[in-house]
């Protein structure tokens, strides 16, 4: 489960995660409009690697890159109230390129985390019915085997009679 401390409330869609880099010209309030819609896309990025069966460790990486992010927006928005309107917009940019970084890293994380769950199935699914029906039959012909040969061994003794059977008869 992923846990992203934040008191700032985002709504996460359901959109293909794509990083655009703010443009230069675009003031304050549009910058604070593209670091969340970035962090949107992280968000949602990291939680389909999760649900793709990535590994906790390089999750918990991007879930603190994450609560970097939302630091940083908050900050920015502290600065703009501040009226330190360069700080918070270069600070707003630096949060779109972590998100994007986070972004690429999660995706990797999803296509390493399918890839071994495939490899998983396969192997569930494909190798042990195999692998179980061959000691099923090496079983059941190992068994007929030592039956037949114990019958053959029996049928190939020879009745004598003990000896003391034969000090009786004297």
């Amino acid at each position: 489960m992923i846990a992203v401390a934040f008191t700032t409330s985002f709504s996460v869609s359901c959109e293909e995660p794509v990083v655009n880099p703010p443009p230069a010209y675009l003031d304050v309030g549009d910058v604070f409009d593209v670091a969340r819609e970035e962090f949107k896309k992280a968000v949602w990025a990291v939680k389909e690697a999760e649900a793709a069966g990535a590994g906790q460790g390089p999750l918990g990486v991007l879930v603190e890159r994450l609560n970097l992010v939302v630091w940083m927006i908050e900050r920015s928005e502290q600065l703009v109230g501040q009226r330190e309107v360069e700080q918070a917009t270069a600070q707003l940019r630096r949060s779109v390129e972590i998100s994007g970084e986070v972004v690429s890293k999660a995706t990797q994380l999803r296509e390493e985390g399918e890839r071994s769950t495939y490899y998983g199935k396969l192997i569930s699914f494909g190798v042990i019915p195999v692998a179980s029906l061959l000691v099923t039959a090496t079983s059941h012909f190992s068994l007929r085997w030592l039956r037949r040969r114990e019958v053959e061994r029996i049928m190939r003794m020879e009745i004598s009679e003990s000896k003391e059977t034969q000090e009786g008869r004297e």
